[in-house]
């Protein structure tokens, strides 16, 4: 029976420790620090940075408002990571095409590039470890 007065976990087979959750157990309860630092870690509860591009560039912020002017620019993906969601906004009447080009050998909804054409058309895309999906 689980007592009160417990004060450690160890003994008891029914309790999981993992930050991770990487058991996916269905039978075992996990430790109120571990749900914790799972949802912390998982619950994209952080700040959101914000970048203002207006050059060719490799995106490293989650939203990127990017300036063409006159002239296309080329914005390329990160690497792929699970999970990652990158968004893109052309946010000037510019004539320039903002082209968001693949990292490696990842593609984006199957191709090598997508593009964005008019002021405010944007793009959420989200990598599934391997490749990158347009939403």
């Amino acid at each position: 029976a689980v007592m009160n007065s417990d004060s450690s976990t160890a003994s008891m087979s029914f309790v999981v420790d993992e930050d991770n959750m990487s058991s996916d157990s269905a039978t075992k309860v996990p430790t109120q620090q571990s749900v914790k630092a799972y949802v912390d870690a998982n619950a994209g509860g952080g700040s959101t940075s914000v970048a203002a591009i207006s050059g060719n560039a490799t995106i490293s912020s989650d939203v990127n408002l990017v300036t063409t002017a006159n002239t296309d620019r080329t914005v390329t993906l990160p690497s792929v990571s699970s999970g990652k969601i990158v968004r893109i906004k052309k946010v000037d009447a510019g004539t320039g095409t903002v082209i968001i080009a693949r990292s490696g050998s990842s593609t984006i909804d199957g191709a090598t590039q997508v593009a964005l054409y008019s002021q405010f058309e944007s793009m959420t895309i989200i990598c599934d470890g391997t490749n990158w999906h347009v939403f």
